[in-house]
């Protein structure tokens, strides 16, 4: 935190202590979730504004100062006015006593403050407050400071001090509402939102905090209420029908919130997320052609999403027998993100091809993709055994073994690929070799099934001898 020149006349700054702390910031985009946002929030320069005109003097809440130390504290805020702000503490280090004014270690907190030096600004004006109880701006500053360090317990400590002593806000009850939410203590938080957008209904951060807390204690029916509400005058506000569309899904009305994520897309407002989350919805539902046209739509967004989404949701469909919506859905995906597929994604969706080529009787479909495996991965063990197997079931025995043979190398599918070569010997009437190979992959894997078929075919090479 950066501390601007300060040129405000004394008079004024002993009165407000209005330091011209830079306002300036950097634009963000919202959080993705609400209390993310009113975290954000709270760091806003316009929060902070707030902040800085709150802080003003009230004889009924401030420490009493002799004439000497109304001097001293002249002195030590000219220093600060100079960016003086070394002298400036290391002159409060000299003058604070145990009986001096609490008015010294506010100030010491102050100007630590605003050097950015926030631990040594929190122990200061715990001091303010130990030595003057009803130290109120030095109780809220104390708070502010304690949120910024993510000290939720005791800032809610502070911030409730500031409210008992007659410093009631908007801003306050939703910063005493946040520390509630971030100790996970949801029923206080939405009692202090509530507050907040009674003292503050303009600030919407409160309103969506208050949906949120209805969220986290599973008020579903007063969240869609709430956000309904909200909608009537903010029917724009995307984060509301979001809120709203979730509420609807935990209430078991999946197709309510399919309808506001439709909603919002007719509006043009969609992104990938909602609209992921849209097709989500209708993948739950079995709607897989909905689903294809969501995630489609979804992918169309240059530069958001990414593959993984849309590819669990087609092993879905595949999995489900819906084997047309499956396939689109991959061609989908390769037209969005052919340069941000990667190598292990790209075999995923090759093995559902080769898995619907497999269920649907279509084994060129099925080679073709395992194929496809191969040439990105040429000691794939899997795509390897299942060329194999898929080429010995088609009488293509010279081809199976090929396949076969090249997987005998691969320690973990080694027992596997030696029989189904001997398989494919079988099929050309090679007993002997194939006898061998048996033997070969029993001595990895020993199992009765294996040694029953190596009778056999040991009783057919007796006969061919």
């Amino acid at each position: 935190m950066i501390l601007s020149s300060l040129i405000l006349p004394i008079a004024a700054l002993l009165c407000s202590n209005a330091l011209n702390h830079s306002e300036s910031a950097p634009d963000q985009k919202p959080s993705s979730t609400a209390q993310e946002s009113i975290g954000s929030f709270l760091q806003d320069p316009g929060y902070q504004r707030r902040l800085r005109e709150s802080l003003i003097l009230r004889s009924d809440v401030e420490p009493s100062m002799t004439e000497e130390e109304r001097a001293q504290l002249v002195e030590i805020i000219e220093l600060v006015g100079n960016n003086e702000n070394k002298a400036a503490l290391a002159k409060l280090d000299e003058i604070i006593t145990q009986t001096s004014t609490a008015q010294f270690e506010f100030m010491q907190g102050y100007v630590r403050y605003f050097v950015d030096d926030l631990e040594g600004s929190a122990e200061a004006l715990n001091r303010a407050v130990l030595k003057a109880p009803t130290f109120l701006r030095a109780w809220q500053l104390y708070g502010q400071i304690l949120l910024q360090l993510e000290e939720y317990a005791r800032a809610r400590i502070a911030i409730a001090e500031v409210i008992r002593l007659g410093g009631a806000s908007g801003d306050l009850y939703g910063a005493l509402g946040f520390c509630y939410a971030s100790l996970g203590d949801h029923m206080s938080s939405e009692s202090c939102y509530r507050m907040a957008t009674v003292l503050d209904p303009v600030t919407d951060q409160w309103k969506e905090a208050l949906a949120l807390s209805f969220y986290y204690q599973g008020k579903y029916d007063d969240l869609v209420s709430y956000t309904g509400t909200l909608l009537l005058a903010q029917p724009d506000a995307v984060r509301f029908w979001d809120m709203q569309a979730k509420g609807y899904i935990r209430m078991g009305q999946p197709l309510r919130a399919a309808e506001n994520y439709e909603l919002v897309d007719m509006m043009g407002l969609s992104d990938f997320e909602s609209l992921a989350t849209l097709a989500d919805i209708y993948v739950n539902e079995a709607l897989f052609d909905l689903a294809v046209g969501a995630y489609t739509r979804a992918m169309t967004r240059e530069g958001e999403g990414g593959p993984l989404r849309p590819l669990e949701a087609a092993k879905v469909m595949v999995a489900n027998a819906s084997y047309a919506e499956g396939m689109s859905l991959l061609e989908s995906i390769e037209l969005s993100y052919a340069d941000r597929i990667s190598n292990e994604q790209a075999k995923d969706m090759e093995r559902l091809r080769a898995l619907t080529g497999e269920l649907t009787a279509q084994p060129e479909q099925q080679i073709a993709a395992l194929k496809q495996i191969l040439a990105i991965d040429p000691v794939d063990g899997q795509a390897l055994l299942k060329l194999g197997q898929v080429f010995l079931m088609e009488g293509n025995y010279v081809e199976s073994a090929i396949y076969f043979e090249r997987a005998e190398g691969l320690e973990k599918y080694a027992a596997r690929a030696k029989l189904g070569h001997a398989q494919a010997l079988v099929g050309q009437e090679k007993f002997g070799d194939a006898v061998t190979l048996i033997r070969a992959s029993l001595d990895l894997d020993d199992r009765e099934p294996v040694r029953q078929y190596l009778k056999q075919i040991e009783q057919s090479a007796s006969g061919g001898r």
